[in-house]
């Protein structure tokens, strides 16, 4: 967890630790049969002490609250036991759910599995489906932990993360899976956090994932694909670091969709060694990333390839700024209304399409030793006040360059370079 601080790992890790050893100091096995009458579900939670485990055998037709119970864990016989309701963990630590389903509650904001005021949960082998709202809520200062889970089919996010705590996702990308939901895969807002690794988004009904409002994450070797709106987004002063991980797309660029991966108003993204595509077909073509108003990309050692098969592979507007170290960009790059991107490299990196500047923006080459960077392409400024600098290289660097330094100011509309 690279970015997190000090005091931020060693809750996390110590939250984490309690959450997977803890109930182990003794448990009592409190079978539960349903469906059933009368809430015996919930009357075997109100007789649980610390370090129970409840067997559930059938599906539970109640919606469930536990509350002061500490250490106690509810588990299917099979993965398809479980609840048809929802369960709502208020202030409680140490709660696991294992092997087991929580489905179908319709009722007004309901949401499946809640964590609230200051609870832990651990959720192993869990499905949340079909929920009015969320398949799992984490909120006011709540920790959760998901492993090997499936959150799928309900009605807004699959996962919803706000208020200053956060959760942490990670499984087999085969197990793990966040799909289908009517919103966001996932939404990260409040000052929350959550680290991910070997975890899939896909298809959901807009973005896979949305970090927000002073948000962080750190993703790891995830898959994100067929999301409706963008793969990725980062706003509101979020940030997030991913690492090792394919987004895919087939979003066009429109008022309403802007890009497969967006970074915007403040957002930070950082990228290493990711695979990143958008192959939308239609007239224009979608952009593999955006970077918009005041934010910033940051690109270190580890090669990312980034692709539009049909129109941007970067586009860096509204006083924000690029920068890319070790890379492969297919497709067009612009850069407008202030910005700025730097390429630069150690070894080599490679532009396949042409760089256009304009509205007072700036490209800047910086390399480092014996590196190079290629433009298979032209690299153009449209207005007078736009600029292409090389920072003591010579154009030479620059596939096709004449050997000369280069700088667009004063170029009349139209003039390109090398």
């Amino acid at each position: 967890m690279k970015w997190i601080s000090f005091v931020s790992r060693v809750c996390l890790v110590a939250v984490i630790g309690l959450l997977t050893t803890y109930g182990k100091v003794h448990a009592v096995f409190i079978p539960v049969a349903c469906p059933d009458a009368s809430p015996v579900l919930q009357n075997a939670i109100d007789a649980a002490v610390p370090g129970d485990v409840i067997s559930i055998t059938g599906v539970c037709v109640e919606n469930v609250l536990i509350r002061n119970k500490d250490d106690i864990r509810l588990s299917g016989a099979t993965a398809t036991d479980g609840i048809k309701g929802r369960v709502i963990v208020v202030g409680t630590q140490l709660v696991q759910f294992t092997n087991m389903t929580v489905k179908d509650c319709t009722i007004s904001r309901c949401s499946g599995i809640g964590a609230f005021q200051g609870a832990s949960i651990l959720l192993d082998r869990v499905t949340s489906s079909g929920h009015l709202r969320r398949g799992v809520l984490v909120t006011d200062h709540s920790f959760a932990q998901i492993n090997r889970g499936t959150i799928t089919n309900n009605g807004r996010e699959g996962i919803r993360i706000t208020r200053n705590f956060g959760a942490v996702i990670e499984g087999d990308p085969t197990i793990t899976t966040v799909s289908n939901n009517g919103r966001d895969g996932l939404l990260v807002s409040g000052g929350s956090f959550v680290n991910i690794e070997n975890s899939t988004f896909s298809n959901n009904g807009q973005r896979g994932l949305h970090f927000n409002n002073n948000s962080t994450g750190e993703l790891e070797n995830i898959v994100i694909s067929g999301n409706t709106r963008t793969a990725l987004t980062v706003s509101d002063s979020g940030f997030v670091f991913l690492e090792d991980s394919m987004i895919t797309s087939d979003i066009p660029d429109s008022a309403a969709n802007r890009g497969g991966v967006l970074v915007n108003r403040r957002g930070v993204l950082r990228l290493r060694g990711n695979t990143i595509t958008n192959t939308a077909d239609e007239p224009g073509g979608g952009s593999a990333i955006r970077v918009l108003a005041g934010s910033f990309l940051r690109q270190g050692r580890g090669l990312d390839i980034i692709t539009s098969t049909n129109g941007r592979a970067l586009g860096v507007s509204n006083q924000s700024q690029a920068d890319l170290r070790d890379f492969t960009l297919t497709g067009n790059i612009t850069v407008e209304r202030h910005a700025l991107l730097r390429l630069r490299k150690d070894t080599n990196g490679t532009v396949y399409g042409n760089i256009v500047l304009q509205r007072d923006s700036a490209i800047a080459f910086t390399l480092e030793g014996s590196g190079s960077v290629t433009v298979n392409g032209t690299v153009t400024c449209l207005d007078t006040e736009s600029s292409a600098d090389f920072e003591d290289q010579t154009a030479i660097d620059i596939v096709g360059g004449d050997g000369n330094a280069m700088d667009c100011s004063g170029y009349g509309p139209g003039n390109s370079g090398p």
